[in-house]
């Protein structure tokens, strides 16, 4: 490994930002890398490998309609920033995410490849509405906004 690709490789482990790489479909994902803080927001031992952890699989939202609406979303805009979600850690308990995402068309049948920061947040129990329209209380999710990463 060459000296710039070991100081990415010791950010992406070091830094205290949910950090996940991988595929997203309509029936699941796979992950290529999955960061240790990524893991402590889910839940998962730092010993679980990269491969287990699939938080933007189908049973890991807590509302059906909010992964349909992030996927329209990454397919219509290319990207998201601090998108509200409600994810189920490995213990099955809640915790709400803001999500920033990246998309990359890779085909017919593998919708997209992601790179993901991921934020443990208060806001998702309150009452926002994950399209970016307004709740029943008036308030209303951060807009998305274009988000540039590079590829793996």
């Amino acid at each position: 490994m060459d000296e710039r690709a070991a100081a990415f490789a010791r950010l992406f482990l070091a830094v205290h930002e949910g950090v996940y790489i991988g595929t997203i479909e309509v029936d699941g994902t796979s992950t290529i890398a999955a960061n240790p803080h990524v893991k402590l927001i889910l839940g998962y031992g730092n010993e679980t490998p990269d491969a287990e952890v699939r938080p933007f699989d189908p049973d890991h939202f807590h509302d059906v309609q909010s992964r349909s609406t992030l996927l329209e979303r990454l397919e219509s805009d290319g990207s998201l920033v601090n998108y509200l979600v409600r994810l189920k850690r490995a213990d099955q308990a809640s915790v709400g995410v803001e999500s920033t995402a990246s998309a990359e068309p890779t085909g017919a049948t593998t919708h997209r490849a992601v790179c993901w920061s991921l934020s443990a947040t208060s806001k998702v129990s309150l009452p926002y509405a994950t399209d970016g329209s307004r709740s029943q209380d008036g308030e209303t999710t951060p807009p998305a906004a274009i988000f540039q990463t590079s590829s793996r």
